[in-house]
């Protein structure tokens, strides 16, 4: 067999490359998961302006039979639909629907932009850790460096 120091530093090396190894294989599964779930977000948030976009788009066909059948009735009653009441109240009718149109976009691009930033943290996060594990393991090598010089 060897001697005892010989044993001693051989388990040192191998802590030392086991400690590697590992770190690495840790730091490369956090990235890994970061980016599936940023992926993830990121179709999230563009599914939720495409949803909005289409709420959005229903909201108005409705709102643009709603007012032709508003100014089919007008016409049968015999009213101007060119001035007066009856205009101002179609004009005030499609302002409201397309103010909630709109409302309905900006709010599936809000969710959107909050989806992303989700993205963008996670990312930032592992970059974060992996550079984290990395000086930590930076620090354990000096150390395990430190150890091998002591050794008689």
């Amino acid at each position: 067999m060897g001697s005892p120091e010989l044993l001693v530093a051989n388990t040192l090396i191998a802590k030392t490359a086991i400690d590697v190894v590992s770190t690495m294989a840790g730091a490369d599964a956090r990235n890994k998961q970061a980016r599936y779930q940023a992926d993830i977000a990121r179709q999230q948030a563009e599914y939720q302006r495409k949803l909005a976009e289409s709420e959005a788009a229903t909201l108005r066909r409705r709102a643009d039979r709603a007012l032709g059948q508003q100014a089919a009735k007008s016409a049968a009653a015999g009213l101007d639909l060119g001035s007066g009441s009856a205009l101002l109240a179609q004009q005030s009718l499609a302002g409201e629907a397309e103010m909630e149109a709109l409302r309905i976009r900006n709010g599936g691009l809000l969710r959107g932009m909050e989806l992303d930033s989700s993205a963008n943290l996670a990312l930032s996060r592992a970059r974060s850790a992996a550079q984290d594990d990395y000086l930590g393991l930076s620090t354990r090598l000096l150390n395990s460096h430190e150890k091998w010089r002591q050794l008689p």
